[in-house]
């Protein structure tokens, strides 16, 4: 299908009247077009809308006289988006605008550092950072271009880091407003899993399958771990502590991932407290909330936001909320007989 491709691709580059990288264009076009289906017109307005975006930023640009370099200039690399971004990435460089920026002083094995933390976006998405140099142009508002940084995972998304050999400037105000940048991104479920981690985002699918451990399950006091056989892996014999949530897996037709709901979001979803929960469970059986749960919510269609993060079962996003697309979460707990309490 790449030679049929092929005229199109000269069309987007014509739209761009700038040199761009045939591979990469290419390689993001058959993506769209043939992974995720999506038609070819629509396909080339995206790919151009994309790279449009990413040479606006770049065209030009310098480091301006009242920008503050850290510590010696670095050679400039290509400007990249933050949704390009994978752990262990070197001498990286973004625009972006910081939409959070809190000093604070921490312990390290050196003693005592100060250390910025926050949140910077482009309108590929948003990413956790941590500078671990403090400059007064890492505030938040400021539009920067950040220069020969590094990516590392932190709690399963990629983190861009900031250290005594970046290079951090303020340039001319290119990208939208905080406001609009600070929604979290929609994305569909391939697009979720295509990244190493992705942050605050949106999902919607159908519900096609609740996981084994879901339900009703005891976790650890001290580290919060599920308990197996009323051990925790680290900490041995504890007081169990009562818990409920749901793991489930979501798919859009572009992919799957596994999702996971809080006690009070899956009471929410389930339509039953825990104490009512614990009580079905002593008249049926302990396995009778998850099997009701399965029987209640697989094929239900969801929207979740939150975190996805990689592991070595996948992809899994820890669910901050839930709704029902197009309704309200209390009317499909009513329609499934379930009560709130």
């Amino acid at each position: 299908m790449g030679s049929k491709l092929a005229p199109h691709l000269q069309e987007i580059k014509r739209a761009l009247g700038m040199t761009v990288d045939d591979k990469k264009l290419m390689a993001d076009f058959k993506k769209l077009v043939e992974d995720y289906k999506v038609p070819v017109e629509e396909a080339k307005r995206s790919v151009i809308k994309k790279y449009a975006k990413v040479l606006a930023a770049t065209k030009g640009l310098s480091i301006p006289s009242n920008g503050q370099n850290i510590k010696g200039e670095q050679p400039r690399a290509t400007v990249i988006h933050l949704s390009q971004l994978k752990s262990g990435d070197m001498g990286v460089s973004v625009v972006c605008r910081i939409l959070e920026a809190m000093q604070m002083n921490i312990e390290t094995k050196n003693g005592p550092k100060d250390i910025i933390s926050g949140v910077i976006a482009d309108e590929s998405a948003r990413l956790p950072f941590t500078s671990w140099v403090v400059s007064p142009v890492i505030s938040a508002k400021n539009v920067v271009r950040i220069e020969n940084a590094y990516v590392k995972v932190w709690q399963g998304i990629p983190t861009v880091n900031i250290g005594e050999r970046t290079n951090v400037a303020k340039v001319d105000d290119v990208l939208p407003p905080d406001t609009e940048l600070s929604a979290p991104k929609r994305l569909t479920i391939g697009d979720a899993i295509a990244r190493d981690g992705a942050f605050d985002v949106i999902v919607e699918g159908d519900i096609l399958s609740i996981r084994p451990g879901s339900g009703l399950i005891v976790r650890c006091p001290e580290c919060k771990r599920v308990l197996q056989k009323e051990l925790c892996r680290v900490h041995g014999k504890v007081d169990a502590q009562s818990d409920m949530r749901v793991k489930a897996i979501l798919d859009d037709g572009t992919g799957a991932l596994t999702i996971v709901l809080n006690r009070e979001l899956t009471e929410h979803l389930y339509g039953k407290s825990m104490k009512m929960s614990q009580k079905l469970a002593s008249e049926a059986g302990h396995g009778a909330v998850e099997e009701e749960i399965r029987r209640k919510l697989v094929g239900t269609p969801l929207a979740v936001r939150g975190n996805v993060s990689k592991g070595e079962y996948g992809a899994a996003l820890v669910v901050k909320e839930v709704w029902v697309p197009g309704g309200k979460l209390e009317e499909m707990a009513k329609r499934l007989g379930g009560a709130h309490v």
